[in-house]
């Protein structure tokens, strides 16, 4: 099947948009999963849409998910252990001479019916499930990034926070972006694409924050990751701060419309010069002098902000970087966060069916 049939599918089907597409492309070059999984774990289609396009192309019949909540072992004991994993496939259901088989490609059924003895039933299901299947009934372990997202696709509008314990939401008003200021230190799509894998490799949110803050500070001389609770935030790690301001560790500014950090509300970011109306109350309260130009950037997360990260350059300096690089960072870190919350979906399920 050819790598776009299923994103062109679904487009043609009014399931995800060109954009999406776009998207899932991406992600599927970055962890490399078949591009359905990706279009579910970004959270654009549910399973069931991904399956029922997956069968209409394939020409079979879908699995849903149910057929794959009690598989009777008569129907597991007919297909050995190496071949489920040499043909990414699972038995469902044994109706002798008829041996209903489920597959990521109704072609990796091929030959399966003289290997069992029995009449095949081609069906079809996504990858995470098949996956899922394997680990579940065969003990064959699944890439650790597979998980089930099964909700519609975040929205960018609540608060509370992942880098700290959850708060109640708070919502900043919209402003209109401002302009970005361009500067020197043009960024590659090689060196966004190295970092997207670099983020999406780590399994905590400490190891995001610092791997984040590794890469803005080769291009701004401070940088903060703010971990947002409620109306508040706090700073949580940092980079060339120093010398350290008593008062900065435990400091808290608002994430509001009138804030610096809620300059880039309802956006990928902000960069460009510091408004002196959201200014002064913001750096009285971390203790620091204020830049010429500064960098915002939102970290949302479960359907909610978790964190916003702040850089800039100082009073008299400007921040590296073309616009490019911090939109792709921007894209980056949305991916590695959703990256993190399907690992702890994934531990939470296996935990769930070890139990």
């Amino acid at each position: 099947m050819a790598r776009t049939r299923i994103g062109e599918a679904l487009v043609a089907r009014g399931l995800i948009t060109e954009e999406e597409l776009a998207q899932a492309l991406r992600w599927q070059v970055v962890v490399g999963v078949h591009l359905g999984t990706a279009v579910i774990e970004l959270g654009f289609a549910e399973e069931s849409d991904v399956g029922e396009t997956l069968a209409e192309i394939q020409g079979v019949r879908y699995a849903a998910r149910d057929r794959f909540e009690a598989i009777p072992a008569e129907a597991l004991e007919a297909v050995p252990a190496d071949v489920v994993r040499r043909k990414c496939v699972v038995p469902i259901a044994l109706r002798p001479p008829y041996l209903h088989v489920a597959a990521i490609e109704a072609k990796n059924l091929a030959g399966l019916s003289v290997s069992t003895g029995y009449r095949i039933v081609p069906l079809v299901a996504p990858e995470y499930r098949i996956r899922m299947a394997m680990e579940r009934y065969y003990g064959i372990p699944a890439p650790v990034r597979l998980v089930e997202v099964t909700g519609p696709r975040r929205s960018r509008r609540q608060g509370g926070g992942a880098f700290a314990p959850p708060a109640p939401a708070v919502t900043p008003a919209r402003r209109p972006r401002r302009p970005a200021t361009p500067s020197a230190g043009a960024g590659s799509a090689a060196e966004i694409e190295e970092l997207s894998r670099r983020l999406s490799a780590v399994d905590d949110h400490a190891r995001l924050g610092e791997s984040i803050l590794e890469f803005v500070a080769e291009r701004a001389s401070r940088c903060i990751l703010f971990d947002a609770s409620g109306e508040n935030a706090r700073p949580v790690q940092w980079r060339g701060i120093d010398p350290l301001p008593r008062s900065f560790p435990d400091s808290a500014v608002p994430v509001t419309a009138e804030s610096v950090l809620g300059l880039a509300a309802d956006e990928p970011c902000y960069r460009g010069p510091l408004p002196q109306e959201v200014g002064r109350a913001f750096y009285h309260a971390i203790g620091l002098d204020e830049p010429r130009e500064i960098l915002v950037v939102p970290i949302y997360g479960d359907e909610r902000l978790e964190a916003v990260l702040y850089a800039d350059a100082g009073p008299s300096g400007w921040i590296a970087g073309a616009p490019d690089v911090w939109n792709g960072l921007s894209e980056s870190i949305e991916l590695a966060m959703r990256m993190l919350a399907i690992k702890r979906r994934l531990r939470a399920e296996r935990e769930q069916a070890h139990a």
